[in-house]
């Protein structure tokens, strides 16, 4: 189907004249981009060209026009000359060429302040250009359809890698401007490894900030020469075999993972047929990083179907101006986040007990935190763009993370499926239903869609669907993991709370060699006595205080005492008293039932592919 769509589209916009970019990297060391685009005509006198204010995958407004330097355009003559044309800001993130009615085409030129790395916007230095083009690339409403072109002019040995094809001469192309501000552009000393799986083409292109491109014989010790380095494109392939299975094939014609590798390396976003994932050098030296590593590139890989394929109605087609609100996030990067461990076990690079570990901690950290009886996993994914991406320091008492109760709420609805339908129908029915329905983001899909599969995947005669939604989705009801888990003969054990850890309701970072405040437990010791995000905790009862031993200061004493807490609030020194409590937090583990029954068994075995 994407083949089929992507000829339809290419052939609809042949004749189209395209809007045409040079991108100068030769001032990269600079940390400066400057971006020549060539529009072409007609035009009625003028023309408004934006860039966006936020980048797909990062639910957060940037502003990133406060980057731009400067700006300047020309209006192209008949005849080809150029001529000055008046160029003037409209808004924050928007421009209007003025005096154009002649024009044939308007050339706009401006320059990026290009030196955010760890939000995966834009990057240069003497190494690397890394372009994320809805962060540099401007556009016109008007011409958004277009097709595209971008030419690069790197510094001398500097190579190319992006999920846009490429012709003989070099030139990128997109069908159109989405498809170009959805795949990153890699420029610089990179290493390049290409693998295939079933005749489609991979790459992974990694770079490490290294000044010059990688020597054939890596240098003992270094991130090349690592066994997990050179074990990728396997443990990359075996990752997509499993994805692809649930869906039955890979939707894109090549992909290309983009690696930056360095000691501030991590997080990552997906892309239409790319992605973009930061790790530290540690990664490839440690089994843990390494399995994390992993479980980042297969939550950006699962993004391939859920997100660029079918993505819900509330972002598509996307609107770059302004915030793209959807209380479907819980979906697009909680299931995400769900799918992404219990893959690697299908893929055989995690163990089922890692993965058991990981579930039962995340099921803990839920049930301690506050904010779960607040705030809905709907709410939450709408609240991305002001809470989730702006987080306050009572954050953890009035929100929840649409990734992370998203991922146990499809761990609930997936043991749902299958307990209901014997093992017939799974949250993996669903995930291919959606695809099949909505194989590319044209059209986005509603909860009314997203129920409507659900329905037609383990029927609804009882009304359960409707209690799923009301309870778990837009409600606050704690999930009950426990009968969940019994589908594939699972048992959860919550570990009594330990009557002698001290506990007063407090977070805390180090700040001169001081405690400072940085979280405050609601209904907590420390709440109620008065304690405030900022204070700066100096001393317990007359001894001074650092963050590190702040909770074995607390232990001394024990639960049930009361405590003189010295602190600095605006620079004013006060005591106060509170009583110290136990700890409330519970610890979970998850183990395997005693006696098993075979459909419990079974049921297993077909949700993580291993035999029990």
């Amino acid at each position: 189907m994407y083949i089929a769509a992507s000829i339809m589209s290419i052939s609809a916009t042949a004749a189209a004249e395209p809007v045409r970019y040079h991108v100068d990297l030769t001032r990269a060391r600079e940390q400066a981009v400057r971006v020549r685009m060539t529009l072409p005509g007609p035009f009625e006198d003028s023309i408004d060209v934006h860039l966006p204010v936020w980048r797909p995958g990062l639910y957060l407004v940037l502003d990133q026009a406060g980057t731009v330097r400067w700006t300047r355009a020309s209006a192209v003559e008949p005849a080809g000359a150029e001529r000055h044309a008046e160029m003037s800001k409209i808004n924050k993130s928007s421009w209007r060429v003025s005096g154009l009615r002649d024009a044939t085409a308007v050339v706009v030129e401006y320059e990026v302040w290009a030196a955010s790395l760890e939000n995966r916007t834009r990057h240069a230095d003497d190494t690397h250009a890394f372009l994320n083009p809805s962060t540099v690339f401007m556009y016109a409403h008007e011409r958004r359809s277009s097709p595209v072109e971008v030419r690069l002019s790197t510094p001398a040995g500097w190579r190319v890698a992006t999920g846009l094809p490429a012709d003989a001469d070099g030139v990128l192309r997109a069908v159109e401007y989405d498809r170009l501000a959805d795949s990153p552009i890699e420029a610089g000393f990179h290493d390049l490894i290409a693998f295939e799986i079933d005749g489609v083409p991979h790459e992974i292109a990694v770079w490490t900030g290294e000044a010059a491109t990688p020597s054939s014989e890596p240098a003992p010790g270094s991130v090349r020469s690592a066994e997990r380095y050179r074990a990728m494109p396997a443990d990359f392939a075996a990752i997509i075999r499993a994805q692809a299975a649930i869906f039955g094939g890979m939707p894109y014609e090549r992909y290309v993972f983009l690696v930056h590798c360095h000691p501030a390396g991590r997080g990552g976003t997906e892309h239409y047929n790319s992605t973009i994932v930061g790790c530290t050098p540690e990664a490839f030296f440690d089994a843990d990083r390494y399995r994390s590593f992993l479980s980042l590139i297969s939550h950006e890989m699962f993004h391939t179907w859920n997100v660029k394929r079918f993505r819900p109605a509330g972002m598509t087609p996307y609107d770059y101006q302004r915030e793209n609100y959807t209380d479907l996030l819980w979906v697009a990067e909680g299931t995400t986040t769900y799918y992404e461990d219990v893959i690697l076990v299908r893929a055989g690079l995690m163990k089922p007990a890692e993965l058991l570990k990981n579930l039962a901690k995340s099921i803990g950290d839920l049930r301690s935190r506050p904010g779960a009886g607040v705030q809905s996993v709907a709410d939450s994914s709408y609240d991305a763009w002001v809470k989730f991406n702006k987080r306050t320091a009572d954050a953890a008492n009035s929100t929840v993370s649409f990734y992370d109760k998203g991922a146990l709420v499809s761990l609930v609805l997936d043991m749902t499926l299958r307990e209901r339908r014997g093992g017939a129908a799974s949250l993996d029915t669903v995930m291919r239903a959606l695809h099949r329905a909505f194989p590319e983001p044209t059209a986005g899909y509603t909860v009314a869609d997203l129920r409507r599969v659900i329905g037609e995947a383990a029927g609804d005669d009882d009304g359960w669907i409707d209690r799923f939604f009301s309870t778990l989705v837009h409600g606050t009801a704690d999930p009950d993991f426990e009968s969940a888990l019994m589908t594939v003969g699972l048992t959860l054990v919550g570990e009594p709370p330990k009557d002698d850890a001290a506990w007063i309701g407090v977070t805390v970072s180090d700040e001169g060699g001081h405690a400072k405040v940085t979280a405050v437990t609601v209904g907590s010791p420390a709440a109620d006595a008065g304690i405030v995000p900022g204070d700066l905790i100096v001393a317990l009862d007359g001894h001074r205080v650092r963050a590190g031993d702040l909770d074995k200061r607390l232990g001394r004493s024990g639960p049930g005492a009361t405590a003189r807490l010295t602190l600095f609030r605006h620079d004013v020194l006060r005591d106060l008293t509170l009583a110290i409590a136990a700890s409330p937090a519970r610890s979970y583990t998850i183990r395997k039932a005693d006696d098993p029954t075979d459909a419990q068994k079974a049921a297993y075995r077909s949700w993580l592919g291993v035999d029990w």
